[in-house]
């Protein structure tokens, strides 16, 4: 059976891997919090010499489609080389971090540390100018504007894929778009309770996702037991439960 997907999720295994909650992926990004699945955990894959690159992708390298996810994914690979924001993240409880109240220590970083967090805040505003840019064009009705994807890549169900207009205030939320020279205490407050709410947003989307996939297998396999004799149910039956059995083992 297909997966119902509409978006480029990260593959998973239905029954053996529940989706990674916001809190998970926070985790990847540094901010440091308990993972959190259901069911059982994930399968415990050894790696093959005949994989590809794509295949042998880490957590790291996987893409939720956030708008501003290289913003994102800079600001934190910037604060992680940090040593003593690093360790104020990792003294930090969840509501610390999802509140943006750790933002407050990034006074404490070093000069060179705030030099590259504005520079890759500057360069994200000239984005969010290209992006309000087409936005308005589109608004106006103008033909054959030339969209460039890297630039819109929102999966709200606010958004369709004709890039139809996105409220600006939500487009500059997870930046202080009133100063658009330095990366402060307020930017990086704004970013990471943005993300939350987002990541939260589509850790529901696919814990939804999941529950219908497991209703339609369900329902594919009691149709399948239906069509069996008595002998041959029972077969398939021990036989499916060994192999969840097996599944939670090898994780």
């Amino acid at each position: 059976m297909e997966h119902p997907s509409g978006v480029a999720w990260p593959r998973f295994e239905p029954r053996l891997t529940m989706m990674k909650t916001t809190q998970t992926w926070l985790l990847l990004l540094v901010f440091v919090v308990v993972l959190d699945t259901i069911i059982c955990p994930p399968v415990k894959v050894k790696k093959s010499e005949n994989k590809t690159d794509d295949e042998e992708k880490t957590d790291e390298d996987v893409n939720f489609g956030l708008e501003y996810e290289r913003y994102l994914k800079e600001v934190v690979g910037v604060l992680e080389s940090d040593e003593i924001f690093k360790k104020k993240l990792q003294e930090s409880n969840v509501s610390e971090i999802k509140s943006g109240e750790i933002a407050r220590h990034l006074e404490f970083v070093s000069h060179n540390i705030r030099t590259r967090l504005d520079e890759i805040k500057r360069k994200e505003i000239d984005r969010l100018r290209q992006v309000l840019k087409i936005q308005q064009q589109i608004k106006r009705g103008m033909p054959h504007v030339a969209i460039n994807p890297t630039l819109l890549t929102h999966r709200t169900g606010e958004n369709d894929p004709d890039f139809q207009m996105v409220n600006k205030n939500r487009v500059l939320a997870h930046v202080d778009h009133k100063n658009p020279n330095t990366f402060e205490v307020e930017d990086l407050a704004k970013l990471i309770k943005r993300a939350s709410q987002d990541l939260e947003d589509i850790d529901k989307q696919r814990r939804d996702e999941f529950k219908r996939y497991e209703l339609e297998k369900e329902a594919e396999k009691q149709d399948k037991l239906s069509h069996m004799d008595e002998e041959h149910r029972k077969e398939e039956v021990i036989k499916l439960e060994g192999d969840e059995e097996e599944a939670c083992r090898s994780s």
